[in-house]
């Protein structure tokens, strides 16, 4: 799907349990790759990384759509209408 003139290199590391739907994940992986194939003029290098992440208070100040680790989660307005 990517070509032969991609080098796909995936570099997981084992994550924290989360719940999460593995066909969007998939499907967010899928998208990332073909976005970043058509981006590449001739051939290069994709390189999808997993880690842990962490959300501070501090972070989630200034970015609506995020909650700090160990808060309750926010309700979507358009969910909650």
């Amino acid at each position: 799907m990517l070509g032969e003139h991609i080098n796909f290199k995936p570099a997981p590391t084992p994550i924290w349990p989360c719940q999460a739907d593995p066909g969007q994940i998939e499907q967010v992986i899928m998208n990332l790759a073909v976005n970043a194939r058509d981006a590449m003029a001739a051939q290069g290098n994709l390189t999808i990384e997993t880690g842990h992440v962490t959300l501070d208070a501090e972070y989630c100040r200034t970015r609506s759509d995020t909650t700090p680790a160990n808060s309750p989660p926010r309700l979507d307005r358009q969910r909650a209408e």
